[in-house]
């Protein structure tokens, strides 16, 4: 979610949920790093691990939800400018097997990489 929050700044609320319960299969599934990749007229304040309201990993069984909140903000010394924001963001996570018989797996997600272009309604911020 995207919340505009005057001439200069916008706050991006990430929120995430496992789309189903952890299996037992698996010991723990954490975010380990994120990364805002912006152009440069926009600048986020990247947060850190303590600033997740619901905590950033989960446990066999569990479906909580986690969320980011991350101010921007823009460079308005230009009068007249269009600024334009395409989200992009990428997270990196640990996957850790229950058992000792495979090995922990680092994965990570990055939104442009999935995207299929329907975010017009996003493009224009300002």
């Amino acid at each position: 979610m995207l919340e505009l929050d005057g001439q200069n700044t916008f706050t991006e609320h990430l929120t995430i949920e496992p789309a189903q319960q952890i299996p037992p299969a698996f010991r723990e599934i954490n975010f380990v790093g994120w990364n805002h990749l912006c152009e440069t007229s926009r600048t986020p304040q990247e947060q850190p691990v303590t600033a997740w309201k619901g905590k950033p990993w989960w446990v066999p069984g569990e479906m909580h939800s986690a969320t980011l909140t991350t101010p921007f903000s823009w460079d308005t010394s230009l009068a007249g400018t269009d600024y334009r924001f395409k989200p992009d963001i990428q997270i990196d996570a640990n996957i850790l097997p229950a058992d000792g018989k495979i090995r922990p797996l680092k994965t990570g997600y990055q939104w442009s990489l999935d995207c299929d272009g329907g975010t017009e309604e996003l493009d224009r911020i300002r």
